[in-house]
């Protein structure tokens, strides 16, 4: 292996290992607001009064739990893209990938059927169980790829499925920013679709470089 080479290589592990980082920062973000919001709205439905602010709304028991378990999906699935964590211990990684496949089966179910109910365009509604099925169809593929022994297929299908996960974070982004350009009905279906599409397309490319 020539000096360039090796540099090359050394360059790319420290780059796969910073976005890693990100994307873990990010889902634990994530995980602590969904927590916060998981324990405040529990402490109003049970009529418990917790330190700070708690919001006055009624939140349906179905998406708090969606909220909840989505944000364990999101923490599980990026320690399964740890290659420290699975050269380390594959019981860990097997038991991180159970957790992560039934809150998904869970947060899947609950989401798509909240979505029902959200005060958003029907367009929307749509969307976001169009966004759950294939968030199901994903994660159930890569489980029965793994099952099966296939594990090349088992790592594409897993990348889909958290590409669907990180959906969590990318919406809350899109939707808002298109509100600021058109109305909800234009805003809300088609930030839906570019917040689960760019993140579809990156991890189409991700798979494409063999990375």
């Amino acid at each position: 292996m020539t000096r360039e080479t090796l540099t090359d290589r050394v360059s790319a592990l420290a780059s796969r290992r910073g976005v890693w980082w990100l994307l873990f920062l990010v889902c634990l973000l994530y995980s602590l607001f969904a927590l916060d919001m998981f324990v405040t709205e529990l402490a109003v439905q049970t009529g418990k009064q917790l330190t700070g602010d708690v919001r006055p709304r009624h939140t349906p028991s179905a998406f708090l739990l969606h909220a909840l378990l989505g944000s364990i999906a999101l923490l599980t699935g990026i320690l399964q893209f740890n290659r420290t964590l699975f050269n380390f211990s594959r019981k860990i990684h097997r038991y991180t990938g159970r957790i992560y496949v039934v809150s998904i089966g869970i947060a899947g179910v609950t989401g798509m059927w909240s979505a029902l109910f959200f005060d958003v365009p029907g367009t929307a509604r749509v969307v976001f169980v169009l966004v759950g099925s294939w968030w199901l169809a994903s994660t159930i593929g890569a489980w029965l790829f793994i099952r099966a022994g296939n594990v090349s297929q088992h790592r594409r299908w897993m990348t889909r499925s958290f590409a669907v996960s990180l959906f969590f974070v990318s919406f809350p982004v899109w939707v808002p920013t298109l509100q600021l350009l058109a109305p909800d009905a234009v805003a809300w279906p088609v930030g839906l679709l570019l917040a689960v599409g760019i993140n579809a397309l990156i991890a189409e490319w991700l798979l494409h470089r063999g990375l």
